[in-house]
């Protein structure tokens, strides 16, 4: 199947209001605009959910598929589940942003699954946020899988890790996104030290987006006892590094973290 024909099938269903794509492919990874291609006009998605975490997924198919004319006006809510690496192909030094002309999106879900050996957080997700136009964005929505490592991510490279997170907290903190109201960023299945160390360390994670009290901000991870989850940061309130003082929340202790 070609991208014209998958484009085509896609938009065949004019009354189509809510869409999930799983591990799309092509014939020829080559995409194109559909801004100005007559079949195209008649899609009015509300909802795209696109999954596909392959390590080589080809996202410029899904992109562009957004680039059909009605969606600028029907699209409020996009969820993208893909391996964390393939951001890469899309930032830095694109010449056309994936979301450019979406201008009635009001909630973007992003998860990102991280591969068990990579040390160290991606900035490729931040970069491409920071490339963003203006929004009118009120709800973002990100998720790092992390599956069950056996390496940390906040060990020897822990300062690279704190810097990505900073980009991130910079980009969503920046006008492009004042309209933004909601940020829940989790980290689903951390190693256990990586855990403790966020939450020993929350003082340094996304202050910029604490002071605007936006933040939702929680870790999960496995041990022999079980699922823990720590919330780390509570929507409203600035957490422990701010002038709003939450206690240490009675759901963990250090000690329910493995050494």
């Amino acid at each position: 199947m070609s991208f014209g024909e998958f484009a085509r099938f896609i938009c065949a269903f004019p009354n189509l209001l809510k869409l999930k794509l799983v591990t799309i492919s092509c014939k020829r990874r080559e995409a194109y605009c559909l801004a100005t291609v007559g079949f195209a006009r008649s899609l009015g998605l509300c909802s795209l959910d696109i999954d596909d975490e392959r390590l080589d997924s080809n996202l410029s198919l899904y992109w562009q598929l957004l680039t059909a004319p009605r969606l600028s006006i029907t699209l409020t809510n996009i969820c993208l589940d893909v391996a964390e690496c393939v951001l890469e192909d899309l930032a830095p030094g694109q010449q056309y942003h994936p979301l450019t002309h979406l201008t009635h999106l009001q909630k973007l879900e992003i998860v990102l699954a991280v591969q068990e050996d990579i040390q160290t957080l991606n900035p490729a997700l931040a970069i491409l946020l920071s490339q963003m136009p203006p929004v009118c964005i009120t709800t973002v929505k990100i998720t790092y899988w992390c599956h069950v490592r056996r390496t940390p991510l906040f060990g020897l490279s822990a300062s690279s890790s704190l810097y990505t997170l900073r980009m991130l907290d910079e980009a969503l903190a920046s006008p492009s996104f004042s309209s933004l109201t909601t940020v829940h960023i989790t980290f689903l299945q951390l190693y256990p030290r990586d855990a403790l160390y966020l939450r020993a360390n929350e003082h340094l994670l996304f202050r910029l987006l604490r002071t605007r009290r936006i933040l939702d901000l929680v870790t999960t991870w496995s041990d022999g006892d079980g699922v823990h989850r720590d919330t780390i940061v509570r929507l409203g309130f600035k957490g422990r590094g701010g002038e709003d003082n939450l206690s240490a929340p009675s759901s963990i202790e250090k000690e329910d973290v493995l050494m």
